[in-house]
C-alpha cells in the first residue's frame, strides 16, 4: 500500500483501508472492519477519506471487489463508488 488510514476506539483498531498503486494513475482501495465494529459506517467513512485524500494527490481512486461480496459493493456505493466494468473467468469442465 502507498497509503493508509485507520479508525481507533481508544488503543483498539476498529476497521483500516488502504490504497495501492496498481499503475501510476490508478490506485486501487481496500478496506477491512472488525465485524464487532460493522454497522457504525467506519467502512464508509474510511473508503470516502482515503478517495479524497487520493484525489488531493492527482490520481484516480477505485475499488474493487467480488461481484458475490455484497456488504464490500454497499461500502463502495455509499462512497461514492458506481460500478464501472465487471470482470469474468472461465474454465473448461472436464469430462
Amino acid at each position: 500500500d502507498v497509503i493508509g488510514i485507520a479508525a481507533f476506539r481508544g488503543g483498539d483498531i476498529l476497521g483500516m483501508a488502504g490504497a495501492s498503486a496498481d499503475s501510476a494513475m490508478f490506485w486501487q482501495i481496500g478496506i477491512d472492519v472488525l465485524p464487532e465494529a460493522r454497522g457504525l459506517s467506519i467502512g464508509k467513512i474510511l473508503v470516502t477519506r482515503l478517495r479524497d485524500e487520493i484525489l488531493m494527490r492527482d490520481r484516480v481512486p477505485y475499488y474493487g471487489t467480488a461481484t458475490s461480496h455484497m456488504l464490500s459493493q454497499n461500502v463502495a456505493i455509499v462512497s461514492g463508488f458506481r460500478p464501472a466494468w465487471a470482470e469474468l473467468t472461465t474454465r473448461q469442465l472436464q469430462d
